[in-house]
């Protein structure tokens, strides 16, 4: 009796177990048209970078399915929708930041500045998708995003 009993006990946790793991989608629900990332800086010191990325789908996705968050460069950031088939990802980093009245820079960012370790691992040029589909979360891996060129905006005239 202790046998089988140990045994059940053994198949329900190797069941809970499988049930646990965190697993990646190999069909997206949706067509993605393409993804795409672009740094920028402002043009004051101080005045802050970071990283915006875009997702466009092919249309628009159904009531169904909810973008959550982006994990892209250590990073995890909510995805807002922007038109009916663009959604965005916005990575706020301390580059060119007040800090404790000084400014950071590539070098030296801000010790603030948290790393998110990933569901899954990816390259420098990956993000992992979370989204929800019929109440149900689920993450998708987003290869070969496009970069690109840097978006440095111009430094503001001084007030008078």
């Amino acid at each position: 009796m202790k046998k089988s009993a140990i045994i059940l006990l053994f198949f329900l946790s190797g069941i809970t177990t499988c049930f646990s793991q965190v697993v990646i989608s190999k069909y997206f629900d949706t067509k993605i048209q393409k993804v795409q990332y672009q740094n920028w800086v402002a043009g004051v010191r101080g005045g802050g970078g970071g990283t915006n990325v875009s997702i466009e789908f092919k249309e628009k996705p159904s009531k169904d399915f909810v973008l959550n968050q982006l994990y892209f460069r250590n990073k995890k950031v909510k995805i807002t929708e922007s038109t009916d088939n663009v959604y965005f990802a916005n990575l706020v980093r301390d580059i060119n930041r007040r800090v404790n009245d000084e400014i950071t820079d590539d070098a030296n960012p801000s010790e603030k500045e948290k790393i998110i370790k990933t569901p899954f691992p990816i390259s420098e040029n990956e993000a992992i998708l979370e989204y929800t589909y019929k109440n149900m979360k689920r993450y998708y891996k987003i290869s070969k995003i496009e970069e690109k060129e840097m978006l440095m905006y111009p430094s503001a005239k001084p007030i008078n």
